[in-house]
């Protein structure tokens, strides 16, 4: 998690080729970055992160559960590719979503 909060890309994709847990912790640092406050920029290096989550996923066809929809996420889910992710990024609402989902 500290490689992600320092985004050491390098570190990541070292520990990424090691551990499917460090997929989690990937998606843990980059929520850490997004707070009521945060900045468009602290927004998108959250959305490299995940993004870097999201396609790390895909390419070792490693599984995700994800939440039901609720009233409490405003019936949002979980984003499962990097359109997806792309289509929010702007967004501060939708992002903090995001992490809160996560």
């Amino acid at each position: 998690m500290a490689a992600a909060e320092r985004k050491y890309f390098d570190v990541i994709e070292f520990l990424l080729n090691r551990s499917i847990g460090t997929i989690d912790e990937l998606e843990l640092g980059a929520c850490s970055l997004v707070t009521a406050s945060s900045s468009i920029k602290q927004l998108h290096q959250a959305l490299e992160l995940l993004t870097l989550a999201t396609k790390y996923r895909v390419s070792t066809q490693t599984l995700k559960v994800f939440m039901q929809p609720t009233v409490a996420y405003d019936y949002h889910q979980e984003c499962q590719t990097v359109d997806e992710l792309d289509a929010i990024k702007d967004d501060h609402d939708r992002m903090w979503i995001e992490t809160a989902l996560i």
